[in-house]
């Protein structure tokens, strides 16, 4: 089963949502901008921020799938992405 394509803001929502460490003011706007229906999305583990890895990454499980959202500086991530696209969605 795939996991939907669904759009950048959604996974930064899901990041914010369940990230546990320092709170901080874009966490707090991406969550108060526009609430999501994260119901069937269920938080596995955190690797939390640090300075050297300079991300902080969520994984998380949807219909027996798991996988990773990334957050951090563009050119520190973007090695991290590890959802393949299909035209169906995510696989």
């Amino acid at each position: 089963m795939a996991i939907p394509a669904i759009g950048f803001f959604f996974y930064a929502y899901l990041n914010s949502f369940y990230e546990k460490g320092f709170s901080n003011p874009i966490d707090e706007a991406i969550r108060s901008y526009r609430e999501q229906d994260v119901s069937g999305y269920e938080k596995v583990d955190e690797v939390p921020y640090d300075f050297i890895r300079k991300r902080l990454s969520i994984m998380i499980k949807k219909d027996g799938r798991y996988f990773m959202v990334t957050k951090g500086p563009s050119r520190m991530c973007s090695l991290s992405v590890l959802l393949p696209k299909t035209r169906s969605g995510i696989r």
